[in-house]
């Protein structure tokens, strides 16, 4: 049951991420405008400028929270379970170990609650078979994390490691099925289903290529090939390659959920910028129209040449009314495909019919008086 709560705690923390941001911004941006002295009225291009800005920064906020919430709830690696760093040596595990089996044990401090010394004496003899025994074990807490050094603990012998764990391969082979498979198709089974109801937008290429590129450097990790710079980093705070592969596995949800917001907000363009594009498109239109125009003119000009060389000025006068003519009927054969267009075209001919009944009518009745 605790599993499932912690599943059901993960995704209800996703889905704030579609409510909170929202109701965030609304009362910022309320507050903000009380202390204008001319605020901007709601649909303007201002007000759309000013929201956009404070919901860029309530996300990133947000974002900065959550990151923050995914650090402080990573489990604790066997090291920070029993007190040591991964600079410490065997002798130095087990002294520790039995420093606090003193404090933990049921049966040697009665004062503790019997399950709760209960657990945290299973807690730092897990911990101290994974760091305390031989160097492969060791690597297997640190690579691929505790359950795979529990899984592996409990050989005879000093090493303490199982004998189907002996060759590293192996373990690495098994963590992938059992771990790393089933992450990364459940995450790209996810997106998957949230592009095809339209639940994510645009980016769908890099959110596969990132998933991809995360299952990549989880396998570089699990194969020991974490930089030299990154592990001395790490061992300097007391972290393992596993405890960075399960912050970037936690984080990862929550940057695309906040790159899908963000990714409006910076796309949209500025008013200045969007009168530009406008601008632009208009000269670009008018542009074309005017190539396309003289064109047609000297297409025609040379078409014509015979006839206004026999027949002389009055011929070559004849040429601009054909253009036009044929701009004009270029026009309604494009408009005549426009449904809006025909639709009042056959409301002009009922007008018109019907005008034309009414007058008909008065004249009769004029004749017959």
């Amino acid at each position: 049951m605790s599993g499932l709560g912690s599943e059901l705690g993960s995704l209800g923390q996703l889905l704030l991420w579609f409510v909170v941001p929202n109701f965030v911004t609304s009362r910022v941006l309320a507050w903000y405008h009380s202390r204008l002295a001319a605020p901007p009225a709601e649909g303007t291009p201002q007000y759309a400028k000013h929201r956009n800005r404070a919901y860029a920064l309530v996300i990133l906020a947000y974002l900065a929270y959550s990151v923050h919430g995914a650090v402080s709830e990573l489990p604790p690696n066997a090291y920070a379970v029993l007190g040591v760093t991964p600079q410490s040596g065997p002798a130095a595990v087990r002294s520790q170990f039995r420093a606090l089996s003193l404090v933990y044990h049921p049966d040697k401090n009665t004062a503790l609650d019997p399950d709760t010394a209960a657990r945290a004496f299973m807690r730092i003899q897990d911990a101290r078979a994974a760091i305390g025994g031989g160097p492969e074990l060791r690597r297997i807490h640190d690579l691929l994390g505790p359950d795979m050094a529990r899984a592996c603990a409990g050989g005879e012998g000093a090493a303490g490691i199982k004998r189907e764990c002996e060759q590293y391969a192996g373990v690495v082979g098994a963590y992938l099925a059992r771990h790393l498979a089933p992450t990364y198709i459940g995450y790209a089974g996810i997106i998957g289903f949230l592009t095809l109801f339209r639940a994510v937008s645009a980016g769908t290429y890099w959110r596969f290529t990132t998933i991809l590129a995360m299952f990549t450097a989880e396998i570089a990790v699990a194969s020991g090939r974490t930089p030299v710079a990154l592990a001395s980093l790490l061992e300097s705070i007391s972290w393992t390659p596993h405890d960075l592969v399960l912050l970037a596995r936690a984080l990862f949800p929550i940057v695309l959920l906040a790159l899908n917001q963000l990714a409006p907000v910076f796309a949209a363009p500025d008013e200045a910028d969007a009168d530009a594009q406008l601008a632009g498109a208009v000269a670009a239109a008018r542009q074309l129209a005017g190539i396309t125009h003289a064109q047609l003119q000297n297409g025609l000009r040379r078409l014509m040449e015979p006839l206004s060389s026999a027949a002389g000025k009055d011929a070559r006068n004849v040429i601009p009314q054909v253009v036009r003519r044929m701009e004009l009927e270029a026009i309604e054969q494009f408009a005549a495909q426009d449904p809006e267009y025909r639709a009042v075209c056959e409301r002009v001919r009922a007008d018109k019919a019907g005008v034309a009944a009414v007058v008909g009518t008065e004249k009769a009745a004029s004749r017959q008086r």
